[in-house]
């Protein structure tokens, strides 16, 4: 079993590691949008932590981050 410390040290380094995706979906009313990754598993992003105009199915290179209700797509660069 993990203790917390190499658990914590697992996600620096996992966090770290830009990760490419397309965006699944936005929805501007709520301010939130969702991103498919190469895994086919669905990462959530708020639209007020990118500075592109996101749309459906652009592809775009970002990083994660463990939030308060799971991962979260952070530092998004539409490619």
């Amino acid at each position: 079993m993990k203790t917390i410390f190499e658990l914590g040290t697992f996600m620096a380094f996992y966090a770290k590691q830009m990760r490419l995706g397309k965006i699944k979906m936005v929805d501007t009313s709520k301010g939130i949008g969702f991103i498919e990754d190469e895994n086919e598993q669905d990462i959530a992003f708020c639209l007020e932590n990118t500075n592109d105009s996101l749309c459906a199915g652009d592809q775009v290179a970002f990083e994660i981050v463990l939030g308060e209700h799971g991962l979260m797509a952070t530092n998004i660069k539409q490619i």
